[in-house]
Formats: structure tokens, C-alpha cells, sequence
């Protein structure tokens, strides 16, 4: 999946995370928008953050997934749709303390436009709306769902999940 053209968009996985636009041909001036996870907190502890790794991705079909913390089992997940593309960060174990996981993206090329029912948008540099994001949803290994709503903070989504949530779930380890 190091490159994707869909019928309604179009997705590469590089260096700085996801690349996703329109679909091919575009204008030019549409460009395109990069979404990299940019930090995984647990409390004080830093889980992930994109300056202190070098990520290796595995590629098969149509996903794409690189280890982000081996002794935590934190990993990151596309795969790619008809309907768009699809982030997931397993965590294989659970987490020694009751504290919060943050998970932060950020969001690069397209800029933040509205917040809607139907999710977060960005829009190209001419004002027209590309990309949604939805809420997120934490599933556990016995497929248990918490919904989990995403705050905007500048060009950046944060997802947080409570020490009750982590504690209730269930691990895949």
C-alpha cells in the first residue's frame, strides 16, 4: 500500500506519514494533506514519539502497518477502502498505571475548516472541503467499543482514552 488511487481519493505512505488527496488527475492546486501520529502518552510516559524512531513499514494488500513501541506491542495500522482510508494503533498489552493514553495526529498541507456531525474537515487552499475525519472508537481484543471523541487542537487531533476504558479492555497479547 505505498501508493493507493481510489475512486474518490488517492493515498501514499512516505516519511511523513500518510499522504492523501483528491483522486488522480487533480489540479495542482489542490495538493494534499499529511496525517502522522505525532505523539502516544501515558501519563507523563512517552510511548511513541515520530523524532525518537525510525519506523519500518510492512506493506500487504491493501494495508500498511510499523511497530512504534516493541516492548509495548504499539503498533500503527492503515488500510485502505472504497470509502477512504482507515488509522488504527493496536496496543497489545496492558498499561501498568491508571492514567489516561493520549493519542495525537497531526495534520500538515490542508488546513482545519469546521467540525460537523459528520466529522472533522480540511480544506485545500481554495476553500473546498477534501477530507473528513471521523470520531474515533476504541475496540478491544473481544471486540467491546467505546466511542471516543477527537479534540481539535490547532492543526493536531487528539484522541484520549480514560484509565476506566483501558482498564476494562480487553488485550490481544
Amino acid at each position: 500500500m505505498t501508493q493507493v488511487q481510489a475512486r474518490t481519493y488517492t493515498a501514499s505512505l512516505d516519511a511523513r506519514g500518510l499522504g492523501f488527496g483528491p483522486p488522480l488527475p487533480a489540479k495542482p492546486s489542490s495538493g494534499g494533506l499529511h496525517i502522522r501520529t505525532a505523539s502516544i502518552r501515558h501519563g507523563e510516559q512517552v510511548l511513541y514519539a515520530p523524532a525518537e524512531s525510525n519506523l519500518e513499514w510492512f506493506v500487504l494488500g491493501n494495508t500498511a502497518q510499523a511497530r512504534l513501541n516493541a516492548p509495548m506491542g504499539l503498533v500503527e495500522h492503515y488500510e485502505a477502502g472504497a470509502a477512504g482510508m482507515e488509522l488504527t494503533w493496536v496496543l497489545q498489552q496492558p498499561l501498568r498505571s491508571a492514567e489516561e493514553l493520549v493519542v495525537e495526529c497531526e495534520f500538515t498541507g490542508w488546513s482545519y475548516s469546521t467540525t460537523t456531525a459528520a466529522g472533522h474537515h480540511w480544506a485545500d487552499a481554495e476553500g473546498v472541503i477534501r477530507a473528513r475525519v471521523n470520531d474515533a472508537r476504541v475496540v478491544d481484543a473481544s471486540g467491546r467499543t467505546w466511542e471516543l471523541p477527537l479534540r481539535v487542537a490547532g492543526n493536531r487531533l487528539l484522541a484520549t482514552v480514560s484509565p476506566t476504558i483501558l482498564s476494562e479492555a480487553q488485550y490481544p497479547q
